[in-house]
């Protein structure tokens, strides 16, 4: 199953289809975590448990400043057959796409990402990037792209070190592809962004 190697703004269809959530950010006690917020966490209730696991570990870190949580959910590419069908949940597909950009020790910007879905799939696979904001629109600084088979989930976290940067506004796009056992192909975009970061 072939993915499209790009990291671009996303269209009107599938900004519609994205959930954006503000994420407090982390304590200022340097040994101690701010909670999930209230408004993340009912965000998280029909989520999947992998899901509200890997969000309660990131924001566990007191180093991290989490800033925003987007969600959306894989939609339907290419059916294989006339028969064939996805099982049932919160999400309408029963795949989610999360993504949350967040910085590291003040100068780490950080994309992670999670695919989960409520059944094993054939194969999924996600790509994504992080860019900043230039005069002439994102300029990628890096990228990542992780894969697997016969699975429920898939993660991917990668960073870019900003040191001396300066102020700009960070963005990390990720786009991915399942196929499940009976052939059907799903796919979904998702993006975050960090406003006005100021990197030393």
């Amino acid at each position: 199953m072939n993915i499209k190697k790009r990291i671009s703004v996303l269209s009107a269809c599938a900004v519609a289809a994205l959930i954006s959530v503000p994420v407090a950010a982390a304590a200022a006690s340097a040994d101690t975590a701010a909670p999930v917020p209230a408004k993340v966490q009912s965000t998280l209730v029909n989520a999947p448990s992998n899901v509200k696991s890997w969000i309660s570990d990131i924001s566990s870190k007191p180093d991290r400043k989490i800033v925003s949580l987007s969600q959306t959910a894989y939609h339907l590419k290419h059916k294989a057959t006339a028969t064939s069908t996805v099982a049932p949940a919160g999400i309408p597909t029963g795949c989610g796409l999360w993504v949350v950009i967040y910085v590291e020790d003040g100068r780490y910007v950080t994309s992670s990402s999670l695919t989960s879905c409520t059944y094993t799939v054939q194969h999924m696979e996600m790509v994504g990037g992080i860019a900043l904001s230039a005069w002439w629109g994102w300029d990628e600084m890096t990228r990542d792209d992780t894969a697997d088979s016969l699975e429920n989930n898939l993660a991917m976290d990668f960073s870019y070190d900003c040191a001396g940067s300066g102020t700009h506004d960070w963005q990390t796009v990720v786009e991915g592809d399942i196929q499940t056992l009976s052939g059907d192909e799903y796919n979904a975009d998702a993006y975050d962004v960090i406003n006005s970061y100021h990197c030393p």
